[in-house]
């Protein structure tokens, strides 16, 4: 037996050396091709070192629990998820502090300059006044007026010798009451917001609380990310209050939104208020609705006023001048 093992031992080397060199000889193609013919013969062994190898594996890695572990592992999962749920609220809690110092801080900031100028006025013709407030006597054809037209001007006394120009807005606080129609040396003749013959453009700036609102094709809930003002056109009913004609339903605006000027307003480059949605109602078109707005401070007791004068660039000064 040992000759015979001595020979193939011998004999091996020789045959795999020939082979080599015959594919050598016939290149890297047929070499591939006969290298194809000749694999299943070392499918088997290879099969099943594989499948060993991956039995002994799962036998090794497996790793049997009792019902007494999986049991503890439920209640720690629960116990996690619950921890969890509590994190979570937390975080919405301190989320809505955040936002809470954040307006504390707004409000609270050190004060910056505004760019308008304000001139100090006092409304002298009030309710105690005959004139003030009343109705039309005649029905005013020639500029048709219609007979439920509310007289809503005050008469304002101010430090200026000069005449103001119109349609400069006039502020009681830090909300806009109206705006000058006409004027002389010393007094001019403000228009309130509630005025039938106001109209001015204006946005709406809805409360953050969790509404539904549309934007674009999706229905998402309003945050501090996409709460975007509502640009508007506001005029005053004649009879108290403002309106707002026509908004998109999908806007969703409730009661206790606010409406404010718009920066675009060169006569009024800030942000004022103007008043609170009060009422929303039904429009023709059901796309849309319609708003009335209550105005931030009670207009017939209106007394210290600030008539807002927007800041003009002085001219460049040319060199050598």
């Amino acid at each position: 037996m040992s000759r015979p093992t001595r020979s193939i031992q011998t004999a091996l080397p020789i045959i795999l050396l020939l082979v080599a060199v015959v594919l050598t000889v016939l290149g890297p193609s047929a070499a591939q091709s006969l290298r194809r013919r000749v694999e299943w013969l070392f499918a088997p062994v290879s099969d099943g070192m594989g499948m060993m190898y991956l039995s002994l594996e799962l036998q090794v890695d497996e790793e049997r629990i009792s019902q007494e572990a999986a049991a503890k592992l439920l209640a720690k999962t629960k116990q996690l998820e619950h921890r969890l749920a509590a994190v979570e609220n937390a975080n919405m809690k301190y989320r809505d502090l955040h936002r809470r110092a954040q307006l504390l801080s707004q409000l609270f900031q050190p004060a910056r300059d505004l760019p308008v100028r304000l001139i100090p006025a006092e409304v002298v013709a009030g309710d105690s006044m005959p004139y003030s407030w009343g109705r039309l006597i005649n029905a005013g054809r020639n500029k048709k007026l219609d007979k439920e037209f509310w007289v809503t001007n005050r008469i304002m006394l101010t430090d200026r010798a000069k005449k103001l120009p119109k349609n400069w807005a006039v502020l009681s606080g830090s909300v806009v009451v109206g705006r000058i129609v006409e004027s002389a040396a010393y007094s001019s003749r403000l228009q309130l917001v509630t005025d039938k013959g106001f109209l001015a453009v204006g946005q709406i700036q809805r409360v953050i609380d969790g509404r539904d609102v549309q934007i674009g094709p999706k229905l998402v809930k309003l945050s501090p990310q996409n709460a975007t003002m509502v640009p508007v056109r506001f005029k005053g009913d004649g009879k108290g209050a403002v309106l707002i004609e026509s908004v998109k339903r999908s806007h969703n605006i409730r009661v206790g939104d606010r409406l404010v000027t718009s920066p675009a307003n060169p006569l009024l480059p800030m942000t004022a208020m103007v008043g609170k949605v009060t009422r929303v109602a039904e429009h023709k078109d059901p796309n849309w609705v319609t708003l009335e707005v209550q105005p931030g401070v009670d207009l017939a007791a209106i007394r210290e006023v600030m008539v807002i004068q927007p800041r003009v660039a002085p001219p460049a000064v040319k060199g050598g001048e």
